[in-house]
């Protein structure tokens, strides 16, 4: 199998090394046998290379962040506030409260 890169979209093509793509009205005139690898998924194709969309890193970036804080959540059960007020002691629940206004912190806009 031999990649190629459609230079227009940034799509890659897998062919067979015999396959003759010159005469197929399916497959894109502009590709190429140089095929530059997506940096990540927040980069998209401008026609020339791959260049980074900043929302869209921003967007995984939080979203990896708000995983963070979901998994945090889901800590503080009905059985850890019963006994944080039943013994007076809300350590784990500060804890886990710090550390989630430390992850909100670092979400962007």
């Amino acid at each position: 199998m031999i990649q190629y890169q459609d230079t227009a979209t940034g799509q890659i093509w897998m062919m067979e090394d015999d396959y003759d793509f010159s005469n197929n009205p399916n497959v894109p005139t502009t590709l190429s046998s140089i095929v530059v690898p997506k940096p990540s998924e927040a980069h998209v194709w401008n026609g020339s290379g791959w260049t980074l969309d900043q929302l869209k890193e921003d967007e995984l970036f939080n979203k990896d962040l708000k995983r963070q804080i979901k998994e945090l959540e889901v800590q503080v059960t009905e059985r850890r506030i019963r006994e944080a007020i039943m013994s007076g002691d809300s350590t784990f629940i500060t804890g886990i409260d710090t550390q989630i206004a430390a992850l909100r912190a670092q979400l962007r806009a």
